[in-house]
């Protein structure tokens, strides 16, 4: 089978890459350029990286685990502790470059962005078109365009996305500004009935990711240009703890990196005709979960089975295929997105917040 993939990140590589497992002809087309792959690190489960063995990964030498989590309340000084058990943490970047070097080199395409299908009418499309005046045909079209996606809004509409409530800053910083006992270990740091905390996560290649998770109606200050942000953040900075100014303030604030954490209700089908999405394009979720990545993954393998049982039964068609993964998927995201709700209240202050809450969707 010809298949299109729009939206060359996560989703949209591992999609391709199972795919391609399976003998399709797969296509992947980003419009962002070869060396843009958004964001900084991740936490995948045991789940996850089994999921990314099936596909042929080996990524142990990149990854860092994670051994233990600790969230720290800074007005009262409490913290609690928990041991976690198959976590690891991966720059994204790594993961992305491993991806892209599992899948034929001619099947990438960059600084292709997408503008239209034709025909522009009816359920079934026979080509998609980019602004550059390119256009490919393909018997089936994935949207792994991300959280806000353009296939998505004019091929699979579905319920709107809600209004963006919490923002997360995200940076990168050296491993050497993270004490040696700490390095397998996941911490947050909370001001409770401020909405506002900063979490850090140690990641291979000697790097920490740490993010400030920020309620932007509390702080709308996150939400200014670059540099009110940064004048923002480093005042704000001198009032917390030293390990939290450390590892922030050794880094480049003007390379951080602003999420506008957003999520929808789940559509009756993730499918319309020979379109489907995937990944954030069909079921974004908020970043409580920790699950965006996974969820993805999953994604891929699960369409790779199930294009697999469709070409080898005469007797079925593609819709019944496609509405299959809907719901195949559809009670696993439900958990997810509900998950991430409760956490965003509970952050937001709209439910009791209990530190002893892991904040990871399981």
């Amino acid at each position: 089978m010809k298949i299109a993939i729009i939206g060359g990140s996560i989703a949209g590589l591992s999609t391709a890459l199972r795919l391609q497992n399976s003998g399709h002809e797969v296509s992947v087309w980003e419009r962002r350029n070869p060396t843009s792959s958004g964001g900084f690190g991740m936490l995948l489960d045991q789940k996850t990286l089994t999921l990314l063995s099936s596909l042929g990964l080996r990524l142990d030498p990149q990854l860092q685990k994670v051994t233990k989590y600790e969230a720290h309340d800074i007005h009262s000084g409490r913290v609690v502790r928990r041991g976690l058990d198959g976590s690891f943490a991966i720059q994204r970047s790594t993961l992305i470059d491993h991806l892209k070097n599992e899948i034929k080199h001619h099947s990438l395409n960059y600084d292709f962005e997408f503008t239209h299908f034709e025909p522009n009418s009816g359920n079934n499309v026979q080509r998609a078109c980019f602004s550059n005046g390119h256009k490919i045909d393909a018997d089936l079209f994935l949207g792994a365009d991300g959280v806000r996606s353009s296939v998505r809004n004019l091929q699979v509409p579905g319920p709107d996305l809600t209004p963006v409530k919490t923002v997360e800053v995200v940076g990168m910083a050296d491993m050497n500004s993270l004490p040696a006992k700490s390095r397998n270990t996941f911490k947050k740091y909370i001001h409770q009935g401020k909405g506002i905390a900063f979490g850090i996560v140690p990641c291979a290649g000697d790097k920490v990711i740490w993010y400030f998770q920020i309620d932007n109606n509390k702080w709308p200050q996150s939400l200014g240009s670059n540099h009110q942000r940064n004048q923002w953040l480093s005042e704000e900075l001198s009032h917390w703890p030293h390990q939290v100014r450390r590892i922030a303030m050794s880094s480049r604030l003007e390379n951080t990196h602003l999420w506008r954490t957003t999520d929808r209700d789940l559509p009756l089908q993730f499918h319309r005709g020979n379109t489907l999405l995937i990944g954030d394009a069909a079921h974004p979720l908020l970043t409580f979960t920790s699950q965006g990545v996974g969820s993805s993954i999953e994604d891929a393998v699960i369409l790779g089975d199930l294009l697999d049982e469709y070409e080898s039964s005469p007797h079925q068609n593609l819709d019944d295929c496609l509405g299959e993964f809907s719901a195949i998927r559809k009670p696993i995201l439900e958990g997810h997105l509900k998950n991430g709700r409760d956490l965003q209240q509970r952050f937001l202050g709209q439910r009791p917040h209990c530190i002893d809450t892991y904040p990871v969707s399981a």
